[in-house]
């Protein structure tokens, strides 16, 4: 028993050969795009824990120098704040402990902050 299959060959036009290449350059521009979106926004987040980090510690080390006393709302947001680090050093976001390097200097200030405030 034979078994067989029959091929169409077909010639591509230059006008469709054409049309491919630009499919291909516009997928591979759109690749290029979404890939530096990612990057952007990467970026983004890192400034934000940061910046987040820079605030709480600005806010703790105001607090131990001046003597003063926080308000209810300031000392809310600083704990929200260290427990978004909590979760994040639980590993939901790696990343972003990786690239806070003064993460120890923020928990001490939390630290002073709920013993002091």
């Amino acid at each position: 028993m034979e078994i067989g299959f029959r091929v169409n060959l077909y010639r591509m036009t230059e006008d469709e050969h054409l049309v491919m290449q630009d499919t291909i350059r516009d997928t591979d521009q759109t690749i290029q795009d979404t890939d530096q979106t990612i990057q952007d926004t990467i970026q983004d987040a890192d400034q934000t824990i940061q910046d987040t980090t820079q605030g709480t510690d600005q806010a703790a080390l105001k607090a131990k120098l001046s003597g003063e006393k926080l308000t209810d709302k300031e000392r809310e947001i600083l704990l929200l704040i260290k427990k978004q680090h909590v979760l994040e050093r639980q590993g939901n976001n790696q990343k972003g402990l990786l690239f806070m390097g003064r993460e120890n200097t923020a928990f001490d200030s939390f630290s002073y902050i709920e013993k002091n405030c």
